[in-house]
Formats: structure tokens, C-alpha cells, sequence
């Protein structure tokens, strides 16, 4: 349960981060359009990549005899990594990866956004004297912020699931990664699909759905504290 919510929280937080910057960063090249859609659609890609392929872009990357990492190492006069048997270094990898494939898809809903915050806002601050750091501060993130709260939300209520697909491509069933990278989804396949154990693995999948409907609740009566209109319920 642990691994399931740092894992799922760091990839919430470093997802907003990321999304919200490129947007934000989109934004602001605006006069080299041709630039701007070209970057746009590479950062956008991976979101359609199967996580079965990138499972094998990950092996072909970690592979202890011949991986490309481990390659380049020896190159330059190193000694190769087990990257497959260091636990802890799998918690930034897993990160990496989740934000490599998901940030495409939240940067283009919150460039959406601000598309559509009227440019005269903008021309203002600029009559004012206001730099582009300060547009940003007081312009581009107040207008993202009700999208911010409620991409927020809608990801809280779903901490607690992890992407199975994510996990077993990446993980499998590689036992020395368990400490820090089995999750409640991979917990509930192995212990239905190993040792057959369908109340134990009914039971989580049932302590996963209430501890995701306590969290949502909470997150949300949070949210409403802050900004009313933002909030779900």
C-alpha cells in the first residue's frame, strides 16, 4: 500500500508540474507556430505507445550484458550497473517514465486553456509593465488553476489504482524490485494468478475502491476549502 501511494503521489505531482510547465511554455512561443507544433507533437507521441513496447525500450535500456546504459558505462571506462536488482533507483525510473508518456496528453488540455484566455488580458499587462514572469504569475496560473484543482481531484480518486499495464511491462515479476515497486495491482494479479487466492485478491481489490472513495471525498471537501467552484460535489 505504501509503494501504491508514493509512487501514484509522484507521479500526480511531478505529472502537474511538467504538464502545466510545457503548457505554459507553449504558451509563450507564439510567434514561431511552425516550432511550436512540431515540439508539441513529439512531447504528445508516447501517450500512444503501447506500455508492452516501452517495456521492451526499458529492457533494451537496463539490460545488465548488453543494455545501452550499461554500454555506454564500460565505454567510458565504468563498471556495468544491475539495474534490475537496485530497488530504490526503480522509483525515479518508474517516475521518468510515467511522466514521459503522460505529459503529452495533460499539456495539450491545459494549452486548450490558455488558448482561450483573451489576449487583451495579456496586452494589458504589458501596457502596465508587466514581464512575462509576471503575466505567467498572475494571468496564465490563475486562469489554469480550476483546471489544475480538478485534474487534481479527478487523480486522487484513483491513487490507490495503479496502472497495471505500466507496472508489469516495466517490473514483470522480477521479485527484487518488490520493496519498492509492487503495487495493490500487481499484488492482486499475483496472488489470484499465482497462488489462486480469490477472496484475499477480491478483498484488496475491495480495500482499493474505498480507500480511493475516502481519499476523493477528502481531497475534495480540501478543494472546496480553497475554491468553492472548483470542487467535484
Amino acid at each position: 500500500m505504501a509503494n501504491t501511494l508514493i509512487l501514484n503521489f509522484l507521479f500526480l505531482l511531478t505529472g502537474i508540474i511538467f504538464q502545466v510547465g510545457l503548457a505554459i511554455l507553449f504558451n509563450e512561443i507564439y510567434r514561431k507556430k511552425t516550432l511550436k507544433k512540431v515540439m508539441q507533437t513529439g512531447i504528445f507521441l508516447p501517450y500512444f505507445i503501447s506500455w508492452v513496447v516501452v517495456g521492451v525500450i526499458a529492457y533494451n535500456l537496463f539490460n545488465y550484458s548488453n543494455g545501452v546504459l550499461n554500454s555506454i558505462i564500460i565505454f567510458l571506462g565504468g563498471e556495468a550497473i544491475d539495474w534490475y536488482a537496485k530497488p530504490k533507483l526503480w522509483i525515479f525510473i518508474l517516475v521518468l517514465f510515467s511522466v514521459w508518456k503522460s505529459t503529452g496528453y495533460g499539456m495539450i488540455l491545459y494549452s486548450a486553456t490558455l488558448t482561450s484566455v483573451d489576449s487583451s488580458l495579456y496586452e494589458a499587462a504589458r501596457i502596465d509593465g508587466a514581464n512575462r514572469v509576471q503575466q505567467i504569475r498572475y494571468i496564465s496560473i490563475p486562469m489554469l488553476k480550476p483546471l489544475i484543482l480538478t485534474m487534481f481531484l479527478l487523480n486522487c480518486g484513483k491513487i490507490m489504482n495503479s496502472d497495471f499495464g505500466m507496472f508489469f511491462s516495466l517490473i514483470g515479476n522480477n521479485a527484487q524490485l518488490y520493496s519498492t515497486a509492487d503495487v495493490l495491482d500487481t499484488f492482486i494479479y499475483r496472488t489470484m494468478r499465482t497462488i489462486g487466492d480469490i477472496g484475499m485478491s477480491s478483498a484488496a481489490s475491495f480495500f482499493q475502491s474505498v480507500c480511493s472513495f475516502i481519499l476523493l471525498v477528502v481531497m475534495n471537501t480540501v478543494v472546496r476549502k480553497m475554491d468553492n467552484e472548483s470542487s467535484l460535489f
